[in-house]
């Protein structure tokens, strides 16, 4: 029998460990095992991709992966389930605005004082 490096390491005859990262989890640029960080993350929900992701195609890369072999990793899919460097990125503060009626801080009433007085210039 003829058997390629690769197959000796994907073997059905191996054991599957529930629970731990196998050959089939590994993502060329990840800096861990993919899914091994917290359930229900995703690479595009952590602190440390940079690059750009647009029109569902992803030029990012990990910045943790850098960090720890010195090398540019390659392009991964933000979509790949985290790693256990996975941090949360800071949610961004949302914009609340003042209704339009409602300039700086006045009220109603001081609102339509100010129209009238404007209209009667």
């Amino acid at each position: 029998m003829n058997t390629t490096k690769s197959d000796r390491y994907s073997a059905p005859y191996l054991t599957k460990i529930p629970g731990c990262p196998d050959r089939s989890a590994l993502k060329a640029g990840m800096a861990h095992f993919a899914g091994s960080g917290p359930p229900g993350t995703t690479c595009g929900d952590c602190l440390h991709i940079e690059g750009t992701i647009k029109n569902g195609e992803s030029k990012a890369r990990c910045a943790m992966f850098r960090k720890l072999t010195g090398r540019k990793g390659e392009i991964i899919d933000p979509k790949y389930p985290a790693c256990k460097y996975f941090e949360a990125k800071p949610k961004k503060p949302s914009i609340v605005r003042p209704a339009r009626n409602q300039g700086a801080g006045i009220s109603a009433g001081e609102a339509e004082l100010l129209r009238t007085l404007r209209r009667g210039k």
